[in-house]
């Protein structure tokens, strides 16, 4: 555990926690810039609200940064820009803050002096971006509920807030100004010495004994954005009832100026670092269901890339603590906020795992830097919006020189990414014929649970008498096939909406059903006692899943845990080796057993301002004039999760969200939502065959695959063209 001095706190000092001033010398919009704003709103350029924004946001400041930007951008005619920049302040939502910090256009105000890599000195301005201004006046926020908290809690001491972040660009500065802001409120900040992953932050929070965390990250997104993920005391992103009471704290802020406590009021800043990491490695060996395993398979050979992100620091050294042949990726292992080798830094696409593939197969060099400029290996020409601020990519030759050449004879089994925050993880793995496949969301998650199902049952960890108090839990647009392989062995399944912040809570509602005895001392237990005291007590958390590659097997982490999804996936890989199967062959043995099931994941973009515009009149749409039919396919049922009281299977009603969930006749299912983390509308598309009797024949699995496969294409492109039609409309 961290040690900390803490002093006894007054409670009377928290009350008026640092206050909202208006300095004698902060800033007026001049007459000048004030007239031409007027005039291009009265033109229609410009949105009245975002001109009002421009105003809120230069009357809370005393830098000249700010008015010298929007001057830029008036003199420009960049009206778009401004509009997406202002039309509104950035929400703080449940999962925080999540927006862009390099505009589309990027001032040479904001350039400044560019870092070597071509970042620009500033983030970008405006209310709806990720910047000082947002940070600031979401930690305020934050840290002023923290405090209300404490003092109902009749807690002594100064709260502690943890603090991660990821290797993105501004992610450092925005961790120093988040921990500047709580200790000048009375917290004390304790921040990770260098980047660490969303899992480790959820972690450090309980293992601190912390009341909240932060952690800097906007996942997978372009390399334009960033964002301010919120945790409370459980280590889960925060629910209700802290949530709508954060947010409400959060909007009343008035720009980015405070006036800080006085000094002796302050709280400490404390460096997190290696401790935590050994401590949280310790916790994720406890996952691993048979040790064995990693010792016969040893000729299992695994390709990691973090995708420039965080993920190595745990994972590669823990790999090779268990005797693993990993071979990183090292053009990938170093952080770059730009992700220069990756169109995108998603291990959901197949095109960032291009450079782990090559590497698992040896691929020649020459083919490598001449073939894969489509796949995004190098990527210079896939980024043209951010060349005004980024320097040259590396050329493809020198990222992949090195790595091919520590990889003769190697001839890798399977390749494992992590993004960015290392919370979620993708996979290719060698099929039948030898070629690198990979798997989705839906299918790792279903060889994870199976297994984890399989050996958990034949230890006797599980059995008759017990297995009513285990549970699994997916998302609702998760595949069914997890659902049928928990309760065709007995073990709950519980749905919740989209998040994992959700399943956290669900952990977190089964800590405390345990006695208050257990309670008290449960972060302390050891994975074994822990286990048995829920399994008695309350309810054993087997897994946890989405079909966004997000996966969860501890209780010690309170969200997706990209570490623990590499360790226990190795395992299944070694079991699968121990039988002479593929992976692929392991999932058709599931597929027989329980039935085929295959889904599919699109999404439309709408950026700015007219875009969100867009994507609130196309969802209206879909409630004024709801699907009959798809694809000749007649709709049978369909559930609108923002108009209806609908409930989970443990009679725990669902919070609102606008979500539509269409059952199609037989097994198909369409889902409809709107992203919670970027501007995009999701569709997800379910189709199934299940064995009547028995199971399916290899053969069978064979055939049904290719059908379903096409039967979802021809949903989709169906969807498509009613899209472009209520778009029109």
């Amino acid at each position: 555990m961290i040690g900390l001095s803490c002093s006894i706190f007054i409670l009377e000092t928290v009350q008026y926690p640092a206050r909202n001033v208006k300095f004698q010398n902060h800033l007026s919009m001049n007459t000048t810039l004030l007239n031409s704003l007027q005039a291009a709103v009265q033109d229609g350029e410009l949105l009245a609200a975002s001109l009002a924004n421009m105003q809120q946001l230069l009357d809370g400041t005393t830098s000249s940064l700010e008015e010298r930007v929007i001057q830029e951008l008036v003199d420009r005619k960049e009206w778009k820009e401004l509009n997406d920049r202002f039309f509104k302040t950035l929400a703080f939502g449940t999962g925080g803050l999540r927006g862009k910090t390099i505009g589309n256009v990027v001032t040479s105000v904001e350039a400044g002096n560019k870092s070597p890599d071509g970042r620009p000195e500033f983030a970008c301005i405006g209310t709806n971006c990720v910047n000082n201004y947002n940070i600031i006046r979401a930690t305020r926020g934050l840290v002023t509920y923290v405090m209300q908290y404490h003092q109902q809690q009749k807690r002594s001491g100064k709260p502690k807030i943890c603090i991660s972040y990821d290797t993105r660009f501004f992610s450092r500065e925005f961790a120093e100004l988040t921990a500047k802001v709580i200790t000048e409120h009375g917290c004390d900040a304790l921040i990770f010495e260098s980047p660490r992953s969303t899992p480790e932050l959820s972690f450090a929070v309980r293992h601190c004994n912390a009341t909240a965390g932060v952690n800097l990250t906007a996942s997978h997104n372009p390399p334009a954005y960033n964002g301010y993920k919120v945790y409370f005391e459980d280590g889960g992103q925060i629910i209700e009832p802290h949530a709508t009471s954060i947010i409400k704290l959060v909007d009343s802020m008035e720009g980015g100026e405070y006036e800080p406590l006085l000094a002796a009021d302050q709280g400490t800043r404390v460096m997190l670092g290696e401790e935590i990491d050994k401590a949280y490695k310790e916790r994720l060996k406890t996952l691993i269901l048979e040790p064995s395993l990693f010792q016969q398979q040893k000729e299992l050979k695994v390709v990691y890339t973090p995708l420039h992100g965080v993920g190595g620091v745990i994972v590669v050294p823990l790999l090779r603590e268990l005797g693993m042949t990993c071979l990183p990726v090292e053009s990938q292992m170093k952080p770059d906020g730009w992700f220069s080798t990756v169109k995108s830094p998603n291990p959901e696409n197949a095109e960032a795992l291009t450079l782990g593939i090559a590497l698992a197969n040896q691929k020649p060099l020459a083919e490598l830097a001449a073939g894969d400029e489509k796949q995004g290996v190098g990527g210079a020409q896939q980024r043209s919006v951010y060349e005004n601020t980024r320097a040259a990519s590396t050329d493809a030759t020198q990222l992949v020189a090195p790595a091919v050449e520590s990889c003769k004879r190697f001839k890798a089994d399977l390749v494992l990414a992590t993004d960015p925050d290392d919370d979620r993880m993708g996979v290719a793995v060698r099929n039948a014929q030898g070629e690198m496949e990979l798997l989705t969301g839906n299918q790792i998650g279903s060889l994870l649970l199976w297994y984890r199902v399989k050996q958990l049952f034949a230890k006797g960890i599980l059995h008759d008498q017990n297995k009513n108090h285990a549970v699994v839990i997916k998302s609702l647009v998760t595949t069914e096939l997890q659902k049928i392989i928990a309760e065709k062995s007995g073990i709950r399944c519980v749905e919740t909406l989209t998040g994992f912040k959700y399943i956290g809570a669900k952990q977190e509602k089964y800590e405390k059903e345990l006695p208050t005895s257990i309670q008290k001392s449960y972060r302390q237990l050891s994975e074994a006692e822990s286990r048995e005291a829920r399994l008695h007590s309350s309810s054993y958390f087997v897994f946890g899943g989405e079909e966004s590659y997000g996966y969860n097997m501890g209780d010690f982490v309170r969200d997706k845990d990209g570490n623990a999804a590499v360790l226990c996936f190795c395992e299944v890989a070694a079991y699968a080796a121990s039988q002479n199967l593929s992976l692929i062959a392991l999932l058709d043995q599931i597929y027989s057993e329980f039935g085929v099931y295959l889904e599919r994941g699109e999404s439309l973009t709408f950026e700015g301002a007219e875009g969100a515009d867009k994507m609130k009149r196309l969802m209206e749409s879909y409630e004024k004039n709801p699907l009959k039919k798809i694809a000749e396919i007649p709709v049978t049922s369909l559930r609108n999760f923002e108009a209806e009281d609908l409930c989970d299977s443990e009679g725990e009603v669902y919070p609102k969200e606008a979500m539509l969930m269409i059952k199609l006749e037989g097994d198909r299912q369409l889902v409809i939502r709107p992203s919670g983390t970027e501007p995009k509308i999701k569709f997800y598309l379910f189709t199934a065959r299940r064995p009547i009797t028995g199971k399916f024949s290899l053969e069978e699995v064979q055939q049904l695959k290719p059908m379903l496969k096409e039967e979802l294409e021809k949903i989709w492109q169906w969807l498509k063209k009613d899209l472009e039609q209520r778009l029109k409309n």
